[in-house]
């Protein structure tokens, strides 16, 4: 749980904090925060790999949203800073035995991704959203048996994994307006790698991929009021 107190502190900060700062956000941009429940695997593309298993898990991060263009009211630039956790078990397949790998990894992410937002129907605005996410590793962990050799144990992965990742997104979902000032949202959203993540052993081709749901709030700057100008009295 220690991984998840700066942005637990984020989240408290801007939700304590937002009307103090409301100056320093633009007029039509929000910031968010949102919980995560992550199902995760491994994809390999080589006969004698295969990914056997999938790993529940849950993330956390802010989010950042506002309009790709001046003007624009439905193409929105949507980004932000989350902590994802994913995994999954692998077999590798050799002429004498078989190797079970069991690999966790964790990222910081920086989602870099546009969202579509469709008609608003009531209080729900329905939304579309794809971009790329890249990624740094950090606390990797894995287990791994093979009948001939000891098994390994809860090691730190980071000699056989890759520091990078960068995956692309698509997804959709709906926000909830509670009130001016305060929306709620949900989302799911399917991820996947685009390069090999692992870098031990014999051209191993292994992908992450994810599946996530997101929940969470939005805090929404309020409308500026115009004001109106006071006609004079008559004398």
């Amino acid at each position: 749980m220690r991984q998840f107190l700066p942005l637990l502190a984020l989240g408290l900060w801007i939700a304590i904090s937002m009307n103090v700062t409301a100056q320093l956000v633009p007029q039509n941009a929000r910031l968010g925060v949102h919980v995560s429940p992550t199902i995760s695997w491994y994809k390999a593309k080589s006969d004698s790999i295969n990914g056997t298993g999938i790993r529940l898990t849950s993330g956390i991060g802010f989010m950042y949203d506002r309009p790709l263009f001046n003007d624009s009211e439905r193409w929105i630039l949507s980004s932000g800073l989350q902590i994802t956790h994913t995994g999954g078990k692998f077999k590798a397949t050799n002429a004498d035995s078989i190797t079970t790998t069991a690999l966790r990894i964790k990222y910081w992410e920086v989602p870099l991704t546009v969202k579509y937002k469709f008609k608003d129907k009531g209080k729900f605005s329905p939304f579309a959203q794809a971009g790329l996410i890249p990624g740094i590793t950090f606390n990797t962990r894995y287990d791994r048996s093979t009948p001939e050799f000891a098994s390994v144990v809860d090691a730190k992965a980071g000699s056989i994994t890759q520091p990078f990742n960068l995956l692309y997104t698509v997804g959709g979902g709906t926000d909830y307006y509670i009130d001016e000032k305060l929306s709620a949202f949900a989302g799911f959203y399917y991820s996947q790698g685009l390069f090999n993540i692992v870098t031990d052993g014999d051209g191993k081709a292994i992908k992450n991929a994810y599946l996530m749901c997101k929940v969470g709030v939005f805090f929404n700057k309020a409308p500026q009021e115009t004001p109106t100008e006071t006609a004079p009295k008559d004398l």
